[in-house]
């Protein structure tokens, strides 16, 4: 019997594999994938579900995990963590985007607005930045 390291059972079969899918990242993108839809649809009952437990006062994004979660909340979680590397926030008039801590700008990188002298308060939200020109 040969054996064969996973690394090479992964690889395409033109690179010399057997196309086996990597099972983790496989299943870290499905768990994401329900991450997006508690997001995208709140309006389901399982969402509805899941908030009334998890996450009550906050949003899917803001969660966190409780002392004693469910283990497929524990999954949606770890989904959740994939989610959040590739989901941007759309702008728009900017009400609840905080600045420092959501994605909001590509190639997010720590942010610190250069702002006037003349502004007292601290920013909090996009729509802070935003003037009424809408610039």
């Amino acid at each position: 019997m040969y054996w064969i390291g996973w690394r090479i059972t992964c690889r395409p079969k033109n690179q010399g594999g057997l196309n086996f899918k990597n099972l983790k990242a496989f299943n870290l993108a499905m768990l994401a994938k329900q991450g997006w839809r508690l997001l995208t649809r709140p309006n389901s009952l399982i969402s509805k579900v899941y908030q009334s437990k998890y996450y009550r006062y906050s949003g899917f994004l803001r969660a966190e995990t409780c002392t004693n979660p469910s283990w497929g909340w524990r999954s949606i979680m770890e989904g959740r963590i994939v989610l959040e590397k590739g989901i941007l926030w759309e702008v728009g008039i900017g009400l609840s985007i905080r600045i420092r801590d959501d994605s909001w700008v590509k190639d997010y990188v720590a942010i610190t607005p250069n702002l006037s002298q003349h502004i007292e308060e601290r920013p909090e939200r996009v729509s802070d930045l935003i003037l009424p020109n809408r610039s």
